[in-house]
This record gives C-alpha cells, sequence and structure tokens, in this order.
C-alpha cells in the first residue's frame, strides 16, 4: 500500500501529513492507521483528506479501518474554522442518528468550547460525550456544552435562521440571473452574422488558434465575438453516417500545429460529390464555425465552406546505405497475450537460418 495513492502527493508535503503508524491485526481483521498533520487544515483540505480515508476504508473493506488524527497546532481561536469543522464532522456518521441530529443546531463557539442553546431535554450529557469522542477522533480536543433555554427563545432562533435561509436563497436568486444575463449576452454575440473570407482570399490561421475547451470556447466568444475559422489543412481520416434527412460527413485534418473534426450535414447532391471526392492526403481550405460538440466531446468545426487546394506532397525516404540491412520484430510468451513461442525457440531458428 502506498500513502499517496490515496493521498494526492502535492496535498501531503504541502500541509506536511506524515503516516505516524500503521497497525494491522490479521486475526480480529482490524487496520489503525495515526496521522500527525502540522496545522489544522481548512474546511477545503479537511475533505480532501475524508476522501482518501474514504478512499482507503473502501479499498480494506475486508478489514474494520480505524483511523486518528493528531495535530501539532489545532488553532484553537479560529472561530469560523472551528464552526466549518462541527458540521462536517458530526455529519461524517453513517447510521449514528443523535450525531447527525446535532448538525440542527447552530452553536456558539469560544474558546475550544461548542454551545448549543436547547430546550430538548432528549438532548442529554451521553450525547454530547460522544460527540467530543468523534472530535477527539479528528484530533481536535473540545468541550460541548448545553445552554438550556425557553421555548419562547428557541423559536426567536428559528425565526432567525429562517431569515437567513430566506436571505442565502435571494443572493443565490440573483447571483443566478447574473449568470443568466451574461449567457444572453453571450448568445447574442454568437448569433451576430458571421463575416467570411472570400472565395478568392487566401488567407487561413493555424489550427492551433482555435480554442480546445468549452470554458476556452466562452473566454473567447466574450473578448472575440465571432467563433467562425478558416483554416487550411490535411485530410488524415474520413466518415459519415446516413441520417433521417441528410448524412452527416466526418474530416479529420491537421496543419502541423493540431488537428480538428470537420462537421458538415450534406442534403444537398453537389455537396455529396464534394465530399465523396476527397480523400485521405488532400489540402482543404475549411471556413467553418468552432463549437464544443458535447457528442464528440472536443471542440469541433462546422463548415460552411470547402475548398479542395490540392494533394500533400511528401518527400520519399530513401535507403542510401551501402550495405543495406533489415530489421525484424517479433513477441515471444513473455508479451502480454499476443505470442505463445518462447525466446529460445527463436534463437534456435535464427542459428539454423
Amino acid at each position: 500500500m502506498k500513502f499517496c495513492e490515496y493521498f494526492p502527493l502535492d496535498f501531503v508535503s504541502n500541509k506536511q501529513i506524515y503516516l505516524n503508524e500503521v497497525i494491522v491485526n490479521e486475526s480480529k481483521k482490524t487496520f489503525s492507521i495515526s496521522l500527525l498533520i502540522n496545522k489544522i487544515l481548512t474546511k477545503e483540505d479537511f475533505y480532501t483528506l475524508l476522501a482518501g480515508i474514504k478512499k482507503l476504508e473502501k479499498e480494506l473493506r475486508k478489514y474494520t479501518v480505524d483511523f486518528k488524527i493528531k495535530y501539532n497546532d489545532t488553532d484553537i481561536n479560529n472561530e469560523k474554522l472551528y464552526l466549518d469543522y462541527y458540521k462536517i464532522i458530526l455529519s461524517d456518521t453513517d447510521v449514528d442518528y443523535d450525531l447527525l441530529r446535532l448538525t440542527n443546531y447552530k452553536p456558539e463557539y469560544q474558546d475550544a468550547t461548542y454551545i448549543l442553546k436547547s430546550a430538548d431535554p432528549k438532548l442529554n450529557d451521553s450525547i454530547l460525550e460522544k460527540a467530543k469522542e468523534r472530535f477527539l477522533k479528528y484530533g481536535l480536543i473540545v468541550d460541548i456544552k448545553k445552554d438550556l433555554v425557553s421555548k419562547d427563545e428557541i423559536n426567536e432562533m428559528i425565526k432567525e435562521k429562517a431569515l437567513e435561509e430566506k436571505n442565502e436563497i435571494y443572493k443565490n436568486i440573483a447571483e443566478n440571473k447574473e449568470i443568466i444575463e451574461k449567457q444572453k449576452k453571450l448568445d447574442e454575440i454568437a448569433k451576430k452574422p458571421k463575416k467570411y473570407l472570400k472565395e478568392d482570399d487566401n488567407e487561413y490561421e493555424p489550427i492551433s488558434n482555435i480554442p480546445t475547451t468549452q470554458s476556452a470556447m466562452d473566454e473567447y466568444i466574450n473578448t472575440k465575438g465571432s467563433t467562425v475559422f478558416t483554416i487550411q489543412g490535411e485530410i488524415f481520416a474520413i466518415d459519415s453516417r446516413k441520417l433521417a434527412k441528410s448524412t452527416l460527413f466526418e474530416v479529420a485534418v491537421t496543419d502541423g500545429s493540431d488537428s480538428i473534426l470537420i462537421k458538415k450535414f450534406v442534403k444537398t447532391e453537389n455537396d455529396k460529390e464534394l465530399f465523396d471526392s476527397l480523400k485521405i492526403g488532400d489540402i482543404i481550405r475549411v471556413t467553418g464555425n468552432a463549437q464544443y460538440d458535447m457528442y464528440a466531446r472536443e471542440v469541433t468545426l462546422t463548415s460552411n465552406r470547402i475548398k479542395y487546394v490540392g494533394k500533400a506532397t511528401k518527400e520519399e525516404l530513401k535507403d542510401l546505405a551501402l550495405e543495406k540491412r533489415c530489421e525484424l520484430h517479433i513477441h515471444t510468451n513473455m508479451s502480454a497475450l499476443d505470442a505463445i513461442s518462447p525466446a529460445k525457440d527463436y534463437i534456435s531458428q535464427a542459428l539454423k537460418w
């Protein structure tokens, strides 16, 4: 077992996380792990740690996995962080409903002590002790106390919590409106008439200029407006599929800087004749609209115009060596499922020849 398989190496080194001790008991099928961490982790880093632990528990499902965490610096005065930890740690239980119920409370925190305001008589000391043990497992020594309050005070707290949740909803709605308005602007830009190169225009750009991801495409639209490109390249793959009302032609081209898939839905006989005439090795100039294709899972170019330029010329390799030779390649039974003869048989045959 390698520690870095479950916890990212840069995460382990940056956060100074050390594997302190591992104890395996085969007879009892227990696997105990002790981690030493230099400083208490942020909420995001703690989630990363929990994900690694859960991955380890899944891998060692034949064992009862027990882990303990110890910090050199617990930063007990970090109120915001400890309030985040409260919900994370008590939520990280599968069947302990008592601890899950504690997450409904909004605690106050001061000097390593959580104070829960409650009028519930069922919230007894045994539940609070169980919660403290849960925190201790994660390397945090805290106290959890109950502050008995009246039902009127509880109702007032419920109203405050409802108001906070309502404000949070309004905030999310406002953020969503902003996102929707931004998307509308992008859609309007994308719908603007595109300026195409004239038929006799020889200008084109490298395929590498075309954005390769959805986010890069959105940024390109936002800054430059048009996603119409004219490129020139050599065909290295051709495919076609008959659809209900048209034929989809797909042509893959490269210009040395990058490659891209050209798509065209062909309905007329003239267009079909053009695509049928294209061969691998042909050089074509294409003007079209680039967009992220959810089916192909990559950026493709939907063609508006294709022009045949010519055949690719390649320099033929010549063997100018005075003493000619031929290299043979063979596989033995040490290869993965693609040969059955041992190496000694090949050597014996070579000696006979």
